[in-house]
């Protein structure tokens, strides 16, 4: 079972009844407690009264499962403590290390890089804002949004964004990156990084367990 969270423990609990002997392998990204506060609409006294009862209700579901697949160590250390899994598996969601890359420094840039799949999901609406601020400020910047483009209407939604913002001459689509070493050559021109959690109402422990994979 791939990539669901609650939805993914209830199918085990059923496939378990149905199919008594089968083994199940439950490859789940999602993060359970931010599915939970989304679901009380990011109400937190909603949340917090009722997330002791899903937590029980989950943690029967995840008897049913016989190796909780995990993307890094504290999602692995919170579904032993939390679900009472036995066998977790991690596989790490991030790229794999890379040597530092000599560039040649020059003239400082005022650039901002979006590295990552470009999708509505990521957000980038907000590093325009930035852009928009700077040049506010006197500051002419660029936004390099650096990736692989899975939604081709947000591409247009973003430059529209940018034009309204009258900074669409500053956004450039670089397209999809050939190797991590490519990608390395971008990021090393930089000197400071920005990770953008998805936005929550209160904290629900995602920041704990997620890796930094979306990346300004």
């Amino acid at each position: 079972i791939h990539e669901s969270g609650r939805l993914g423990l209830l199918l085990s609990f059923c496939i378990r009844h149905l199919m008594p002997s089968s083994k199940i392998i439950f490859d789940y990204h999602d993060w359970i407690p931010l599915e939970i506060a989304q679901l009380c609409r990011n109400i937190k006294p909603i949340y917090n009264g009722t997330w002791p009862f899903f937590l029980r209700y989950y943690r029967y579901l995840s008897k049913s499962v016989d190796i909780f697949v995990c993307v890094s160590p504290g999602h692995a250390e919170w579904t032993q403590k939390k679900l009472g899994a036995v066998n977790t598996i991690v596989v790490q969601n991030v790229r794999d290390y890379c040597p530092p890359v000599q560039v040649n420094n020059g003239a400082v840039r005022h650039e901002i890089m979006f590295a990552g799949h470009v999708m509505r999901e990521r957000k980038i609406e907000y590093a325009i804002d930035v852009i928009m601020e700077l040049n506010i400020q006197s500051v002419k910047a660029k936004l390099l949004i650096c990736g692989k483009v899975l939604e081709e209407d947000y591409v247009k939604d973003l430059i529209l964004y940018a034009k309204n913002k009258g900074v669409d001459d500053c956004i450039v689509f670089s397209g999809d990156y050939s190797s991590s070493e490519a990608l390395a050559k971008f990021i090393m021109r930089g000197t400071i990084g920005y990770w953008n959690l998805n936005y929550q109402e209160f904290d629900t422990g995602i920041e704990k367990i997620t890796s930094g994979n979306k990346f300004f």
